[in-house]
């Protein structure tokens, strides 16, 4: 028998709410059905909002003082919760919440923790450790002397045997060996990670848009950004960077666009669905994205509009080729 009082623990964490997910379903209710594109295998099914995106113990801090779940239930839960009224309002009035409002600032956080909510936010977080790890490595280990003062520094007495090829094998040789990055490590940066985000998209002068002749997709990685201009050095574009749109779909019908240059006209063009379509599944999906139809247009680089089997096709041909990724390195 569990211990009284004993919080039931959370396992399923969605790091896209049930809510926003719903938007993306025929009828618009999270119990509906919505299409789901497995990008790495290319097989497409349906099933509800609670099935998919979602991870076992994704939020769970393991030795915290609270709860384990608690970044689950006590942060994303009750920001999620504020942020579906917020987007209902939205819906009804067409109106985005002026700056100086409350309502303004949950929705800014709210966007923003799309950035770092992710299960793909924490292995990039993983593997930029393990970038630091070799390179320190590398450098310590360049001489004996170096090593010597690190060692003693790092591992004290208990650490004195330990020599730098050792070490070397450690952190190089991943047949034997494998860098564990701890989930704790990134869970205590998120509210840090969260901050000049928000601060970044609040900046933005938001625009809400609405399509008539074509539905809108979202991606594992709603939260997408593009260049409002020609790009001759090819650098990708930024959270921060001017002459940038950031676009996130609402539901298969409306989208929120954020510009520091300009507002956008609603209802936007088919073309522009068919932009922002490509960009959420073609760039910024990691693995699925997320339909009302089993089909839908984007836009392809004759000016013509597709069908979903050809970008599929097309990710799937790319896939071993770069295609670009959040942010903004080839995967």
């Amino acid at each position: 028998m569990a211990e009284e009082g004993k919080r039931k623990q959370a396992r399923r964490h969605h790091y896209l709410p049930q809510f926003y997910l719903a938007g993306f379903t025929p009828s618009g209710k999270k119990e509906d059905k919505l299409w789901v594109f497995d990008l790495d295998t290319g097989k497409k099914f349906t099933t509800t909002t609670e099935n998919v995106a979602c991870e076992k113990d994704l939020y769970r801090w393991e030795g915290v003082t609270e709860h384990e779940d608690f970044l689950e239930t006590e942060t994303f839960q009750k920001l999620d919760n504020k942020a579906s009224k917020i987007i209902e309002s939205i819906l009804q009035t067409k109106t985005i919440p002026s700056k100086d409002t409350d309502e303004y600032s949950y929705l800014m956080q709210f966007i923003a923790a799309f950035k770092i909510r992710t299960p793909w936010s924490q292995k990039q977080n993983e593997e930029l450790t393990k970038q630091i790890i070799r390179a320190i490595t590398n450098v310590v280990t360049q001489s004996e002397e170096r090593w010597q003062i690190f060692r003693n520094r790092a591992l004290g007495e208990e650490g004195k045997d330990f020599s730098k090829e050792q070490m070397r094998e450690v952190v190089f040789d991943e047949s034997k060996y494998t860098i564990k990055v701890q989930r704790e490590a990134y869970l205590k940066t998120m509210s840090d990670r969260l901050k000049p985000l928000f601060e970044i998209l609040w900046e933005r002068e938001w625009s809400f848009c609405e399509t008539q002749e074509s539905h809108l997709i979202c991606s594992d990685y709603p939260l997408v950004v593009d260049w409002t201009i020609p790009n001759p050095s090819n650098k990708p574009p930024g959270l921060a960077h001017i002459n940038t749109a950031v676009s996130i779909p609402l539901t298969k019908k409306a989208v929120l666009i954020g510009s520091f240059e300009k507002h956008f006209m609603s209802p936007i063009s088919k073309e522009l669905v068919g932009v922002i379509n490509f960009l959420e599944a073609a760039v910024y999906a990691h693995r699925f994205i997320f339909s009302a139809d089993e089909d839908f247009y984007w836009l392809k680089n004759d000016g013509y509009l597709g069908h979903a089997e050809e970008l599929i096709k097309l990710i799937q041909n790319r896939r071993g080729r770069p295609l670009g990724r959040p942010d903004g390195t080839p995967h």
